[in-house]
């Protein structure tokens, strides 16, 4: 009985995916078209039927950040991982930059695309089971969520470790940021990196979370039916480029607001600020708690109230 039931899934599969690539090599307009409405189908189709997958491998597209693409249908523009692959072999070869939330993650997104990186777009609700089954697929490819890990062409390498030490401190400006956010924060297990982000308009701090530690936090979820914590082992990435990392070590020496040596006002205040970039880089996650939301809106007043007061 089973086998016959699978010989019968194995004709509908056959029939569906034939259709399809007629679909794709002779009407892409309604190919394109159709594909919101068809691709949940499609994706999880091919998850449970290898012959299935075989077929429609090639045919599958995704919606990209690219908007020179040929292939577009509403607001989207739409490649496939081999036209992709293909395109950005030169810059990335054999790596795909994706996203699950482009609302969410547009800050990330922005950043890729600043230094002509091009990013796929997988947000379906089954998208994550099937960013990992594609990883399976395609064992030769690296896929990297653009929040988990920056490229190393969106850092601008040589002006990070060419940095110049204060003669006043013997510290170089990354390691006194270093300092900062750490007595600031007080979150022992949270990775501090300071880095020149390339990109003129990049955020002051961003919060990555590499692969390992959000794919265990997912599965937790999942297992558990509810949202699990924020890992604490996440990376707090520090833009050292962005002005406002000179004002808080400014601040921290009091030369912003008294000119002369540093007061504990000011250093509390350069600390306060610091949990601020901290709250606003979590906020680009979406990972914000009751708690945390309601300490954010306090700190939010505090600091309004303390700089308007100046």
């Amino acid at each position: 009985g089973d086998r016959k039931v699978r010989r019968i899934q194995d004709y509908i599969a056959k029939k569906v995916g034939d259709h399809l690539k007629q679909m794709y090599d002779s009407s892409r307009a309604e190919f394109l078209n159709s594909w919101q409405d068809i691709s949940l189908f499609v994706k999880f189709g091919a998850m449970n039927n290898d012959k299935f997958a075989q077929q429609v491998k090639e045919i599958m597209i995704y919606p990209t950040t690219d908007e020179n693409v040929e292939d577009k249908a509403g607001s989207f523009s739409y490649s496939t991982l081999q036209v992709y692959l293909e395109r950005n072999q030169a810059r990335h070869e054999n790596r795909i930059f994706y996203t699950s939330d482009p609302i969410a993650q547009a800050s990330y997104i922005d950043l890729h695309k600043s230094q002509g990186l091009e990013v796929l777009i997988f947000d379906s609700i089954i998208d994550n089971h099937f960013v990992s089954f594609l990883e399976r697929e395609y064992s030769d490819l690296k896929f990297a969520r653009v929040d988990a890990e920056l490229d190393e062409s969106l850092i601008d390498q040589d002006a990070s470790k060419t940095e110049l030490i204060d003669p006043k401190t013997n510290k170089t400006k990354s390691d006194r940021l270093q300092e900062l956010f750490r007595r600031a924060l007080n979150l022992p297990k949270l990775v501090i990196r300071t880095e020149v982000l390339k990109a003129e308009d990049a955020a002051p701090a961003m919060i990555l979370l590499p692969e390992s530690a959000r794919r265990m936090q997912e599965m937790m979820a999942m297992m558990q039916q509810t949202n699990a914590p924020f890992p604490e082992d996440h990376i707090l990435l520090v833009n050292t480029n962005h002005p406002l990392m000179q004002n808080l070590l400014n601040l921290e020496d009091g030369a912003i607001i008294t000119g002369a040596n540093v007061t504990p006002a000011t250093q509390k205040l350069a600390e306060t600020l610091a949990q601020h970039v901290y709250d606003l880089a979590m906020m680009g996650q979406r990972s914000f708690d009751a708690v945390s939301m309601k300490q954010f809106l306090a700190r939010s007043s505090q600091l309004l109230t303390q700089l308007t007061s100046r």
